[in-house]
């Protein structure tokens, strides 16, 4: 579930965990993030998603990140992370990659 009660369809919790995560750092208490209810920008692929709409979708996610006064926190609760919990995921800011470390 997410901070507003609705589930996500379709991945394996890992929206619900950032939403929760998110909800829950001190920092971005009293705060609103840019990505706040458009999780789906940031959620990796389907195999089924065309190439073009995955580009125009992470670009969607890189302008939202681009404009989030809340950044800087997120790029430093990124940090702390494992970077391979999030291959595919654009976070703060970033798309993460397999190679990415």
């Amino acid at each position: 579930m997410t901070p507003t009660g609705r589930a996500h369809k379709g991945h394996d919790g890992t929206v619900d965990l950032l939403a929760q995560i998110l909800d829950g750092t001190k920092e971005l208490r009293g705060a609103r993030a840019a990505c706040a209810g458009r999780e789906a920008f940031f959620e990796p692929s389907p195999m089924s998603e065309p190439q073009q709409h995955r580009f125009r979708r992470r670009a969607a996610a890189l302008a939202l990140c681009d404009e989030c006064p809340l950044l800087p926190d997120c790029r430093r609760w990124l940090a702390s992370e494992p970077r391979s919990r999030w291959v595919g995921w654009t976070v703060a800011g970033q798309l993460i990659t397999a190679g990415a470390s």
